[in-house]
């Protein structure tokens, strides 16, 4: 059935296609090999797109494709935001937009942004908290789920539109709306992506969605591929509810990807009891300890429970990279991985952030969190200052970036050891470190505001910043979507607990069903002690095995 299954997506008509494949059922490899069955039926001038969600499945499908000789000028593999900002956005909006500069994407630290708040309710909200989504043929605003009339939205929108600037969210609305004022971009990108697969579709918003209905109905030919088990992504409006619309529209062709290649029988049985369906195991249990357990922790030392999964998956001879803690709060990760949940507070949190990213090698995204910081201080406000360390290709921008990075780089003379204490070590280093951060700045012609109001101890701890700990990784379960990882511990609390055993109705339960489904061989649900006997029987039920340590 595995193969089949396969085969019959990769040779299917070149229609619009809705493909459900449940985890680990080999999406990957499928697209891959629809995408190069798409190639070779179409003309050699055109192309096909291959999008996602997610950077990590990008780079995942550009190696794939490496690996298959894949013609790379016939193949674009990129995000869908990434995607329209390279074909819309970057060459076509300004005129839209109306705006003198090319436009840019904002990220939230740049002082300038303050005097584009978004007035409601009275009091003041950050442009960057302005969701926008698509109802009908109209747009609809929100600030915490709570809809803003759109007057008041499309006002901040188009006052910062003009100053060539947008959020992650705007960029969709400016995206539509470019589409629509040059209605010769529309067919222009059909004639040259005439077939467009995307991947972890369950992750489409209202915005996403209509851009999708938008090339449709121009004659683009659309395959979805995804599991509305996995949308947790509510937050951005992707709840699967489009992807489940896809499968049932009646002139789309419908498959079904239906045995995990991933993990073992144990884990396979549980996420068919969470989610109603019937996927097959390809693998055979294992002679080790394997399968999907429930255990209980102390919510007061949170890292105990991280000692006691070391010790069993060390002693079954796990290389530390496949191995992982995951929670369903960041609170959680920075207890688990040692810090605390209230560390900085404005600058000295994104600091923070900085420091958490460069202890998880995430070195390109600490690098960017001291790019904002140092932003955010230059007086007077240099609004596209982020772009301009990312674009500039002159000797000032390469010293720009070589100085942050070592800054980010350097434990002693740049962004401080994790180790020292937050209040009395790290603080002062950091404070010291950034002034001369900013002084050599400052020799390269910027000027920058006093830091001394604004790198505080406010909301610092008088312990270590971060505890030292294992060499295991310690994520979110947004953050390892889309992995296959040996053996995991997703540690939580009662609620998230309770939603994954229910299944994945919500939000809690799918992403519940994420972290069981991201494990081979071993997965541990670690639920607070005072909550394990309430949880034993339903537990049970799904095929999570109690145990007792």
């Amino acid at each position: 059935m595995s193969l089949e299954d396969q085969d019959a997506v990769v040779n299917a008509p070149l229609v619009d296609l809705s493909v459900v494949a449940g985890a680990g059922s080999g999406k990957t490899k499928t697209a891959i090999a629809r995408v190069l069955a798409v190639l070779e039926r179409i003309p050699v001038r055109q192309k096909v797109a291959l999008l996602s969600f997610s950077n990590v499945a990008v780079n995942t499908f550009r190696r794939g494709l490496v690996a298959q000789n894949a013609d790379a000028s016939r193949v674009t593999v990129q995000t869908f935001d990434s995607f329209f900002t390279h074909y819309v956005i970057m060459p076509y909006a300004a005129h839209v937009m109306r705006c003198a500069v090319a436009p840019f994407l904002v990220l939230g630290e740049e002082p300038f942004l303050a005097g584009f708040n978004v007035f409601y309710g009275e009091r003041s909200h950050p442009i960057t908290n302005l969701k926008i989504r698509r109802h009908g043929a109209e747009f609809q605003a929100f600030l915490d789920n709570q809809r803003v009339p759109w007057a008041i939205a499309q006002d901040v929108i188009e006052r910062i539109g003009a100053v060539g600037a947008y959020t992650y969210d705007i960029a969709r609305y400016w995206v539509h709306r470019t589409l629509i004022a040059l209605p010769f971009l529309v067919p222009l990108l059909v004639t040259r992506y005439p077939h467009v697969l995307v991947d972890e579709a369950q992750d489409i918003g209202s915005m996403d969605w209509a851009l999708i209905q938008l090339l449709r109905q121009s004659g683009m030919r659309v395959t979805l591929i995804g599991d509305p088990a996995q949308a947790i992504f509510g937050f951005n409006g992707g709840e699967g509810q489009y992807l489940q619309e896809f499968v049932q529209a009646a002139e789309v062709g419908h498959y079904s990807l239906r045995t995990n290649f991933r993990s073992v029988p144990q884990i396979v049985a549980c996420a068919n009891q969470l989610t109603g369906r019937n996927d097959v195991a390809a693998r055979g249990a294992l002679q080790t300890h394997c399968g999907a357990f429930l255990v209980g922790y102390d919510p007061a030392l949170p890292r105990a429970i991280l000692d006691r999964f070391h010790g069993v998956v060390n002693a079954i001879g796990y290389a530390t990279d496949d191995v992982a803690v995951i929670c369903r709060a960041h609170s959680l990760v920075a207890q688990v991985r040692g810090g605390t949940s209230n560390r900085g507070s404005g600058i000295v949190k994104a600091l923070v952030k900085a420091v958490d990213h460069r202890l998880a090698n995430e070195y390109h995204l600490a690098y960017k969190e001291c790019v904002g910081v140092v932003g955010a201080f230059l007086d007077p406000p240099f609004p596209r200052f982020k772009a301009f360390v990312e674009e500039a290709h002159t000797d000032l921008g390469r010293s720009v970036r070589a100085k942050i990075w070592m800054f980010v780089c350097d434990h002693d003379a740049g962004l401080p050891h994790s180790h020292l204490n937050a209040r009395t070590q790290w603080l002062p280093a950091l404070q010291q470190n950034l002034r001369n951060l900013l002084g050599d700045l400052g020799a390269l012609g910027f000027t920058f505001a006093d830091i001394g109001r604004r790198v505080t101890a406010r909301d610092l701890e008088d312990s270590p910043l971060v505890e030292p700990r294992h060499g295991v990784r310690v994520d979110t379960v947004h953050q390892v979507k889309g992995e296959s990882i040996g053996a995991v511990l997703y540690v939580a609390t009662e609620q998230h607990a309770r939603g994954l055993i229910a299944g994945t109705a919500t939000e809690n339960g799918r992403i519940g069903y994420v972290a069981l489904t991201r494990a081979r061989d071993i997965f541990w649900l670690a639920v607070p002690l005072a909550s394990y006997e309430r949880l034993v029987p339903q537990a049970t039920a799904v095929g999570l095995v109690p145990m007792q340590l």
